[in-house]
């Protein structure tokens, strides 16, 4: 997919929702420590079954946020507001995080049960739409792009 020759000029509410998610995403995993709510991987750890994650294994998020938290800076900076590849990406990444936030908060309050595979299930989703459009994506990423978008957001969906 090419972009167009002229740079976009980004909606400055977006940007704002991209950064209100990342730190949203963040958190709402963090309410447990406030009293509200359980922790995840004691949720986790409360179901047994061949496919459900160790507790332990929910630390991976400590690394994804930071990138999440990376993403969210470098796409408002004001260079970076212009990039055709970041305004495609916007608003999936900024569904995404919120779907996180949302899966954070259901878990913790009911548990791992359907609702929360849903969740999972078009969080992903929007993080498939910003795979795609890097894997479409004609010209080189610059080295910001490929460091601060590209990595943190496959990541994500991985």
């Amino acid at each position: 997919m090419k972009p167009s020759d002229t740079r976009i000029n980004a909606n400055p509410a977006l940007v704002g929702v991209v950064i209100v998610a990342a730190l949203l995403q963040i958190v709402t995993t963090s309410l447990p420590a406030l009293g509200i709510g359980d922790p995840i991987g004691s949720k986790s750890n409360a179901v047994r079954t061949l496919i459900t994650p160790a507790g332990w294994a929910f630390s991976i998020w400590g690394p994804l946020f930071a990138g999440t938290i990376a993403f969210a800076i470098y796409q408002a900076l004001p260079g970076q507001r212009t990039s055709a590849l970041l305004a495609r990406i916007r608003l999936p990444a900024a569904s995404a995080f919120l779907g996180n936030a949302l899966w954070a908060l259901y878990t913790q309050f009911f548990g791992l049960a359907v609702f929360s595979a849903v969740i999972i299930i078009l969080t992903l989703s929007c993080l498939i739409a910003t795979y795609r459009v890097f894997a479409r994506w004609e010209p080189k990423f610059s080295t910001g792009e490929r460091w601060l978008a590209v990595l943190p957001l496959s990541a994500l969906a991985a």
